[in-house]
C-alpha cells in the first residue's frame, strides 16, 4: 500500500491528504497556503480537489460529510 502525502491546513491545523487541500493566496496574496474544504472559503470558485478520486484517500474523517456534499454538487453541475 502507497503511503498518503499529508500536510497541514495553513489556517485551522488540520492534517490531511495533501490532495485534498487547495493552494490559496492567504493574507499576503502569495499562494504560500494549503486550505482544507473548511476554510478555504469562496476564492476562485471555492475549494476543488486535485481529482476526485482523492476523496476516498481523506485521513482527516471530520471532513467526509463536507467531501459528500461536495461531490453531489459537483455531479449537479
Amino acid at each position: 500500500m502507497t503511503e498518503i502525502e499529508t500536510a497541514k491546513c495553513s489556517v485551522c491545523g488540520r492534517v490531511e491528504n495533501i490532495h485534498l487541500l487547495d493552494g490559496h493566496p492567504g493574507r499576503n496574496g502569495r499562494w504560500a497556503e494549503v486550505r482544507c474544504i473548511t476554510c478555504y472559503g469562496d476564492t476562485f470558485g471555492g475549494w476543488q480537489p486535485v481529482s476526485d478520486e482523492f476523496l476516498e484517500q481523506s485521513v482527516c474523517p471530520e471532513l467526509k460529510p463536507l467531501y459528500d456534499d461536495w461531490l453531489e454538487k459537483w455531479h449537479q453541475r
